[in-house]
């Protein structure tokens, strides 16, 4: 049989780091994710989250916070610890653990927009009640969080995903300042962070 690992691409190890004039992306490492389907009503009072969840551009804050995914669906976000009782629950809804199946990138600073504007069509203002989308040709989850913008994606596309930010990073600095930013997005393309 063929070992065809070699085509993938594989993320580095470490929280990731990138930053160019006006842009400053890294991955988030340590993010406690669970998905929620069913009865959103219920579970999130339960567990004290929002139960109407923030939508693309939608404003999350705190160390605890709900992402809506569709009428039926939403992903809890904490900054602390896996939240209990996996799998289906009495009331109507199953709780599962997605930390290891999401990435999370966040983007910050002055370019940020134009940078997520290269990679979807839909508006980032808070246009949508879902926050999950179709970004730079693969599914993703956007919404702000406090000063940034967060991106939830698959893990196994995490690789392909910092590449595309790494060139539309560039890209932005390149046109910036007419050139000179695109050796930092060249530089910034070189590895985790230390």
């Amino acid at each position: 049989m063929h070992d065809e690992e070699r085509k993938w691409s594989r993320l580095p190890g470490g929280e990731l780091r990138l930053a160019t004039p006006g842009l400053a992306i890294r991955s988030i490492i340590g993010l406690s994710q669970s998905m929620i389907s069913g009865d959103l009503a219920l579970a999130t009072m339960k567990f004290g989250v929002d139960a109407r969840g923030v939508g693309t551009g939608g404003l999350a804050f705190g160390g605890r916070y709900s992402v809506r995914l569709a009428r039926d669906r939403m992903l809890i976000v904490t900054g602390d610890r896996v939240l209990p009782e996996q799998g289906w629950r009495d009331g109507g809804y199953a709780l599962t653990e997605m930390s290891a199946a999401l990435a999370v990138f966040e983007i910050r600073g002055t370019s940020a927009n134009e940078v997520i504007k290269r990679g979807t069509d839909l508006p980032v203002d808070g246009g949508s009640p879902s926050a999950a989308l179709v970004f730079a040709g693969v599914n993703a989850i956007l919404y702000r969080f406090e000063d940034a913008l967060r991106l939830h994606v698959d893990r196994g596309h995490a690789a392909f995903l910092w590449q595309w930010l790494g060139v539309a990073a560039e890209f932005d600095a390149g046109e910036s300042d007419g050139g000179k930013g695109r050796q930092a997005g060249r530089n910034a393309l070189a590895g985790p962070a230390e």
